[in-house]
């Protein structure tokens, strides 16, 4: 009987040895933005890997991932930051990476803006970086720009602080396109959002999608997200045939998942509420 693999201690390299594919890269970000330092691994073994992030040499409390990102201010301007990371029987570290903080002239921008099937009454709108509470959290900074729906309030999410929940005085249509006027929105630094910005949203445009995932020659799981309820699974042989139930749904890792059962000819699969 040999040795137990692990005690005391490991052999070296066991599975392979860690080797940094790219470690963290110097980044130069405007102040009051999210700076991000990363690294990315060769692992052959597949073992768990731990992670230990400095800056300026000092082990950063709670920052053990594989990457590491915070709000910047001029107080971080030529911070230097690097990793460790190890897994059973083997560790590696990286190289420093600097960071550089401007100043922040660059006004906000809405990455985007999410109309929920479920709730057809707000709308959800996503900016590229901190904004105040004071206009973005303001139903007047919201309008539509045909006038084909009205506001009757705003807030801004305050632990994100990019988010922001715009409620209508009325639900949308479902799946019709509406454009939306966002004016007045400043972030941390006071610039402001472009006047008379003007974006496209459809009603209900989250509707969930549906994802295959082969299992093996005679199965398939088909899956859509959890959160999704209220849909039923439905197959067809042809997109004009007759949709019968295709099986009951599961809920697994987060996903409702109907397993499949291979049979010869084509078969087409819908959600059906």
């Amino acid at each position: 009987m040999g040795a137990a693999i692990g005690g005391p201690l490991a052999p070296r390299d066991l599975g392979g040895a860690l080797t940094i594919i790219q470690g963290p890269q110097n980044r130069q970000v405007e102040e009051h933005h999210i700076a991000t330092f990363s690294i990315q691994l060769y692992n052959p073994s597949g073992l768990p890997v731990l992670y230990k992030w400095y800056r300026d040499g000092a082990v950063i409390p709670g920052a053990n991932g594989q990457s590491y990102s915070f709000e910047a201010t001029s107080g971080d301007n030529n911070a230097t930051f690097k990793v460790d990371a190890a897994k059973l029987g083997s560790s590696i570290s990286s190289g420093t990476a600097r960071l550089n903080v401007v100043p922040d002239t660059t006004a906000p921008q809405v990455t985007n803006i999410l109309s929920s099937y479920t709730n057809l009454s707000t709308l959800i709108v996503t900016y590229d970086e901190f904004v105040t509470v004071e206009t973005a959290g303001d139903g007047f900074s919201y309008n539509s720009a045909d006038g084909d729906f009205g506001v009757t309030d705003a807030s801004l999410n305050p632990v994100d602080r990019r988010t922001a929940t715009v409620s209508l005085a009325g639900p949308l249509t479902l799946g019709q396109t509406y454009r939306i006027e966002v004016s007045g929105v400043a972030d941390l630094a006071g610039n402001t959002i472009a006047d008379g910005t003007i974006l496209t949203f459809v009603a209900g445009g989250d509707l969930p999608r549906l994802r295959i995932d082969y299992i093996d020659s005679y199965y398939a799981n088909i899956s859509w997200p959890a959160p999704s309820t209220g849909f039923n699974l439905e197959q067809a042989a042809n997109l004009g045939g007759a949709w019968t139930p295709a099986g009951t749904a599961t809920v697994i890792n987060g996903r409702n998942v109907v397993s499949i059962y291979f049979t010869p000819g084509n078969k087409f699969y819908r959600l059906r509420q």
